[in-house]
């Protein structure tokens, strides 16, 4: 009676187990194919805006799939603008960032914004709702550069086209911080989401730093890759970022200035205001041509620099304007990564930066 008893309890012991193993298989193929299926929509998506974008069929979805699942290897190089595959990890912002689709303090909330953000769908601030543009109404479709016309009348959220790193060259939207964490830039439910522009940005006359913020998807969609610019050796290889939006004829260059994570919990040590767009003119009388002088903007410069994971030799100062990328980790609590990235100035080339960075030929 005793062995039975043994045995009988042996049996339960290794079914429980075995159930265990299949639970954890289970799961897993699920993650796998989850993130699979994302990676295919994301591909399918990129193809449809490139053609709309580049005005000609582009590679097929099976070769956009076999190059991004071979992403690992060498990108377009620096010279073309690169491209990162760039991103928000599975989350969203806080403080005008992503966490777990949705943010707080200036970004979203269940769905919503609070304190100069949305609340119940609708806009503050005078963010875009609808196809407009933040203070600044609808667009003028007439107006802008022909390569953005086809995309404006299939989203007029559109506001822009972003070129970096190992992969990313993707359009750019402007609505409500909620939309777009998980639709596709034609709509549809996807969890890729689509890259945008923080609702509380105005682009024209623009601020003095513009916010995008995308998923970090483990597919590499989006901004998957972004990451990879903790290290100086990743900014020597794709140092170089564009970004054109619907009021500018040609693209314009970006080069990264500092990149470094942050908690967006105001609490905490490492917390950074990513809401800071707009900064005082200590001299707003001062007669024309004469430098800008803002304190506040001084301090904030600063404060990039002491916390970027690497020294930037390139000079920064209060009148240049900055494009900041914003995505998720999680080194510190409600985390967040950013690039931040200088315009280039009247005379300088992507040349000279590239030479300057020390970029990998």
């Amino acid at each position: 009676m005793q062995k039975s008893t043994v045995k009988s309890s042996q049996s339960i012991r290794w079914l429980v187990l075995a159930a265990l193993i299949i639970a954890a298989l289970a799961v897993t193929w699920f993650a796998v194919g989850r993130d699979a299926l994302d990676g295919v929509n994301a591909a399918q998506t990129d193809q449809r805006t490139k053609e709309l974008y580049y005005g000609k069929p582009t590679s097929s979805l099976w070769t956009v799939l076999l190059s991004s699942a071979s992403a690992e290897g060498p990108g377009p190089g620096p010279a073309d603008g690169g491209l990162v595959d760039g991103g928000l990890v599975d989350g969203g912002l806080v403080d005008g960032g992503l966490v777990d689709g949705g943010l707080a303090d200036g970004g979203l909330a269940d769905g919503g914004l609070a304190d100069g953000g949305l609340e119940d769908g609708s806009l503050a601030d005078g963010g875009p709702a609808d196809g407009s543009l933040a203070d600044g109404g609808l667009a003028d479709e007439e107006a802008m550069p022909e390569k953005f016309r086809t995309l404006y009348g299939q989203n007029p959220d559109v506001v822009g086209w972003l070129k970096m790193g190992e992969n990313v060259d993707s359009p750019v939207v402007q609505r409500d911080n909620s939309w777009y964490l998980d639709h596709s830039f034609f709509g549809e439910k996807d969890r890729n989401g689509t890259l945008f522009v923080n609702a509380n940005n105005q682009i024209e006359p623009r601020d003095d730093v513009l916010l995008i913020h995308g998923h970090d998807m483990k597919s590499g969609a989006m901004f998957g890759k972004l990451l990879n610019f903790r290290e100086e050796s990743y900014l020597r290889q794709y140092p170089l970022v564009y970004f054109r939006t619907i009021y500018n004829d040609e693209d314009t260059c970006y080069v990264p200035i500092a990149g470094f994570d942050a908690s967006m919990l105001p609490g905490k040590s490492s917390y950074f205001d990513i809401t800071q767009m707009v900064f005082p003119t200590d001299n707003p009388d001062a007669p024309q041509g004469e430098p800008r002088q803002s304190v506040a903007f001084e301090q904030y410069l600063a404060s990039l620099a002491e916390r970027s994971y690497w020294p930037s030799p390139v000079d920064v100062n209060v009148e240049d304007e900055l494009l900041m990328l914003v995505t998720c980790s999680y080194i510190q609590e409600d985390g967040r990564f950013m690039l931040v990235c200088r315009k280039l100035r009247e005379g300088e080339s992507p040349e000279q930066m590239m030479e300057l960075l020390g970029a990998e030929k």
